[in-house]
């Protein structure tokens, strides 16, 4: 009898605990307001902090919250700013699928995190 109640025990505690890794795991999907995956259809590139670099992707749902925009930005002034312009220009010249995970800042998409596939 008391090796049941230790097995129910266990199982419990490993319930508990496969849920607050899930907790965990889908905090980091999250934690991003929109995402999208394709390839890059253009990038526009103007002043460095007035939505310096602007990515469109061929696939709809891209920051369609955003105004409408359709795209997604980043300015010269934010983190790691040369490697996303050097891995978007990349994707770009070999057609490579993109994910974008973006956070609405202003009422425009602001990259966060990207994938290239």
């Amino acid at each position: 009898m008391g090796s049941i109640k230790s097995v129910s025990m266990c199982l419990r505690k490993v319930t508990v605990l496969l849920g607050v890794v899930a907790g965990i795991f889908s905090a980091n999907a999250l934690a991003w307001d929109t995402s999208a995956s394709g390839k890059i259809l253009q990038l526009h590139i103007t002043d460095g902090n007035n939505f310096g670099l602007r990515v469109i992707l061929d696939s709809a749902g891209l920051c369609t919250a955003s105004q409408g925009s359709g795209w997604a930005y980043l300015n010269v002034a934010d983190d790691n700013f040369k490697m996303y312009a050097a891995a978007l220009m990349q994707a770009k010249a070999t057609g490579s699928t993109v994910t974008l995970y973006t956070n609405i800042q202003n009422g425009y998409c602001h990259i966060g995190y990207m994938i290239l596939q």
